[in-house]
């Protein structure tokens, strides 16, 4: 079967209600997964040997790929004698990393924040324990993302962004989830949008933090009033001013969480700050030099940043080690020894995530076109890319490819990424360099706007 009739046939069990049931929320497949969680409750002294236990099983599947027998730790089921990996080295052959398994298994791609495309494989019990903690978060409100209906505002493919006649979403899971373009959100269309949500009257809206702010924004801009109860945002760095303005204009409750696709960690704000699951993965938190990561938040108090490193739990397929994910918590130190150890544990609160920006361009009228960061998505021979937007109608695509040169199947598959990302009323160039731009402090930023677009 071709790559494209495998895309295909993934969304269509996606986007329909018992397919996507079945390998998302098998309820046979979650049932170890509800045990373990009662049992960590449950049992508070027992927790540091669930928690090693899980980590160990799943170490010594790692231990039995290629990359492990390659790094052969002294004591596979010791953490700390695996290496730290990074991005560059999985990119440079993820088939290394991947386990043996007479089960199958599915294909992700990710462009990530890095503009490093990755190939990752999955295991049904990774797809099922995704869905698991997620609605773990939202226990509170007596809702999932099995049963409930969801508004999704996020990065999704509706429509051609060059068509501006409505509709500007589409209905899923047997109607049951309304995913709307927001490609296609401006000032002209915005009532287009209230009226569909209002409408549909979702349990919750599902939305990338910039996404969710231009709603509100055309909201404000045209006197429109929307009332939902729970919004639940991810994959972008979610501002507290953000969260109050949303909490404030639709009466909702937020909650924020943060993970990747390559599964290492998860954590999230459902009041308080922000906690990681212990159950989804093991998190190790490094300091950040005074250069590379102090803050001060919004009150003017000093945060400090501490690198995350993830070894996930529950991906049998591609079992993840020490895994850098390029990305920094914020917390306010509170002058014990522990304290990163209690904030990797879940025991403490975070303020956030830094080392994430909100990855979107500016259209031409105003309209922010999120899901950028799913263009290196399936280019086996790009190795970094970065976008630039210099004017509001021109757009720069700069790729390192590792042969020098841009074959023709990446052309094919960027510029179809494109035609699917970005409207016709911009002009797109495609630039193979030999290296990114930096910034001064030596990053690689993926989307680049000028700051009059801001």
């Amino acid at each position: 079967m071709t790559a494209t009739l495998l895309a295909s046939a993934a969304g269509a069990v996606k986007r329909s209600r018992w397919p996507s049931r079945l390998a998302r929320h098998n309820p046979v497949i979650q049932r170890p997964l509800v045990r373990l969680s009662e049992r960590y409750e449950r049992e508070p002294d027992r927790r540091a040997e669930l928690l090693a236990r899980v980590l160990e099983r799943s170490l010594r599947r790692a231990a039995a790929t290629p990359y492990g027998r390659a790094v052969a730790p002294s004591d596979p089921a010791d953490l700390a004698t695996w290496p730290l990996l990074t991005k560059d080295v999985l990119k440079a052959d993820e088939i290394r990393f991947l386990a043996p398994s007479r089960l199958p298994t599915v294909g992700a791609t990710t462009g990530g924040t890095t503009g490093l495309p990755l190939q990752l494989q999955r295991s049904l019990v990774s797809l099922n324990a995704e869905q698991f903690f997620l609605d773990r978060l939202l226990l509170a409100d007596r809702v999932s993302f099995a049963t409930s209906r969801i508004a999704v505002l996020r990065g999704d493919d509706v429509k051609d962004p060059s068509e501006l006649t409505p509709p500007f979403g589409r209905y899923d899971n047997g109607g049951s989830r309304l995913v709307l373009s927001s490609a296609h959100l401006t000032g002209d269309t915005v009532g287009w949008y209230a009226d569909e949500l209002s409408r549909f009257a979702p349990d919750f809206l599902w939305a990338y933090p910039s996404t969710l702010s231009s709603l509100i924004r055309l909201l404000d801009a045209t006197g429109r009033a929307l009332a939902i109860g729970l919004v639940v945002t991810s994959s972008e760095m979610l501002s507290p001013a953000e969260a109050e303005l949303a909490a404030d204009r639709l009466g909702a409750r937020i909650v924020d969480y943060y993970g990747q696709a390559e599964r290492v960690a998860l954590a999230a704000d459902t009041g308080g700050g922000y906690r990681f699951d212990p159950l989804y993965a093991t998190v190790e938190l490094e300091p950040a030099g005074q250069a590379d990561g102090s803050a001060v938040d919004e009150a003017g108090d000093e945060l400090a940043a501490a690198s995350i490193i993830g070894t996930g739990h529950w991906n049998s397929a591609m079992p993840l080690v020490r895994y850098e994910t390029g990305d920094r918590i914020r917390y306010r130190p509170d002058g014990t020894a522990d304290q990163l150890a209690r904030i990797a544990l879940g025991e403490a609160a975070f303020v956030g995530i830094g080392g994430r920006s909100a990855d979107y361009l500016i259209s031409p009228d105003g309209g922010v076109l999120v899901g950028i960061d799913h263009l290196p998505r399936g280019l086996t021979g790009v190795l970094r890319m970065q976008v630039r937007q210099p004017a509001a109608i021109e757009v720069q695509i700069l790729v390192v490819t590792r042969s020098g040169d841009l074959d023709d199947g990446d052309r094919s598959t960027l510029e179809a990424s494109i035609a699917r990302k970005i409207p016709s009323s911009m002009s797109v160039a495609i630039e193979v360099v030999d290296e990114l731009p930096r910034t001064a402090a030596g990053k690689t930023p993926f989307v680049v706007r000028a700051p009059e677009l801001g």
